[in-house]
């Protein structure tokens, strides 16, 4: 059962859409807008990282030949309304009714079994094309190619859609920028195709000839022969327009990019401004934004935890202090049995070292409980999942720290306790 009870044959990529709100009247508004609505986008030439960025929903599988797509849905399993029109899945007349001020019923939905049994049919460029009365190639007529779609003629591959995809929670992105996505594999065909076409073979054999025309191709007017073979669609593996580099982490966007300066380096050095390469790191420009604002406040933490430190060294020197007036009659004591000054320092030492070694294990366990709702926090509100831990060798350090800084606030209570008279200690009440 078509899910398009309408039965309409119209464009979907770049989809019709526009023009059908806008009308005919507004085509410049819609040549602006890049001629149409495009829903369809390329996919990675890499299953493993598609696979860990979505799952397959339903009876899906991932395209295996290149007539093969899939439709990619949000999180919530939906897909904007906006989309279902310009895919065909819902009837574009009823556009046309709503901005009459008709009312239409919304809020459609499908199973995945009916996503799973669409079907399209892509139309090659060159078949768009016929030789006229006088023996060119002219264009065919909307209601010719409408005909040769429909019934499925040569030129004219069937598209299936084969698995519906949707985001994983744990995918910090993904890939498919359209609602459909194709693999490379059809792209190659329709290359391949189109390079054996009569009307591209045509041209190529007569590149001084319009073939459109029959005439010579009019410079001053405009008319390369390469604007002919963006009309058919032609195109040259080994001359692309662009080329797109993936970066698997932000190592690898740096050595791109310093691989880009190189070779713009060379080029200005052997004289060729022509070929120097012009880019912009967005990527680039907003992490360094990122990490000025983050160094901004990691400054601003450290010197909270440097006031922090200082304050508490001093506490500790306070109380160790304390700890020697308590005990000026055990000092001299220990001093009157033959206890030496460094002695008497060793004691307030070990007791400061003590003092710290509690602490610094005492904060790494509540740190490390602490850890545990706020990751589950993170994981909830952020899609965070075990961000926030102590590492071994960082509870160690933290130890390590505290150990250090309690020693070093006890150094001038316990010299202030070593070189107590022992005399005057023992007459101390």
């Amino acid at each position: 059962e078509p899910l398009n009870k309408n039965g309409e044959t119209f464009l979907v990529n770049p989809s019709s859409l526009l023009r059908t709100i806008f009308g005919s009247y507004n085509n410049a508004a819609i040549s602006s807008m890049g001629g149409g609505v495009n829903s369809w986008t390329e996919m990675l030439d890499n299953t493993e990282l598609l696979k860990s960025q979505y799952d397959l929903m339903g009876d899906s599988r991932w395209p295996q030949n290149y007539d093969e797509v899939v439709i990619a849905i949000d999180t919530n399993s939906e897909i904007n309304d906006f989309i279902l029109y310009s895919l065909g899945l819902l009837p574009q007349s009823d556009i046309t009714a709503l901005m009459k001020g008709e009312e239409i019923e919304t809020g459609a939905s499908f199973t995945y079994d009916q996503l799973l049994g669409l079907k399209y049919k892509l139309l090659i460029n060159t078949e768009k094309y016929k030789f006229d009365n006088l023996g060119y190639h002219g264009e065919k007529t909307n209601e010719e190619i409408i005909q040769q779609v429909e019934e499925g003629e040569e030129g004219v591959i069937e598209i299936k859609v084969v698995g519906i995809v949707r985001p994983k929670k744990s995918a910090a992105a993904t890939s498919i920028n359209g609602t459909i996505g194709y693999t490379s594999a059809l792209t190659r065909e329709v290359i391949k195709r189109i390079a054996a076409s009569d009307i591209v073979k045509a041209q190529l054999m007569r590149k001084d000839v319009n073939v459109l025309t029959g005439e010579e191709f009019n410079i001053t007017e405009g008319e390369t022969l390469e604007r002919n073979f963006r009309r058919f669609g032609y195109v040259e593996e080994d001359a692309p327009d662009s080329i797109s580099l993936y970066a698997a982490d932000f190592a690898s966007k740096d050595k791109i990019v310093n691989w880009i300066e190189n070779y713009n380096a060379t080029a200005r050095a052997e004289g060729r401004d022509e070929d120097v390469i012009t880019y912009t790191d967005y990527v680039g420009i907003m992490m360094s934004s990122v990490s000025t604002i983050i160094s901004a406040i990691s400054y601003v933490l450290i010197g909270f935890v440097a006031i922090s430190l200082i304050v508490s060294s001093i506490m500790i020197g306070v109380i160790t202090y304390i700890s020697v007036l308590e005990r000026t009659k055990e000092i001299g004591i220990l001093r009157s049995i033959g206890a030496s000054k460094r002695d008497i320092s060793r004691v307030f030492n070990a007791e400061t070292f003590i003092v710290g070694f509690v602490v610094g294990v005492i904060g790494v366990l509540i740190a490390m409980l602490i850890d545990v709702p706020i990751n589950i926090i993170l994981a909830v509100l952020a899609n965070l999942p075990s961000i926030a831990l102590v590492p071994w060798w960082g509870a160690i350090a933290l130890i390590a720290i505290s150990v250090g800084l309690t020693l070093i606030a006890g150094i001038i209570p316990a010299g202030l306790a070593a070189k107590r008279d022992p005399v005057v200690a023992l007459r101390t009440e």
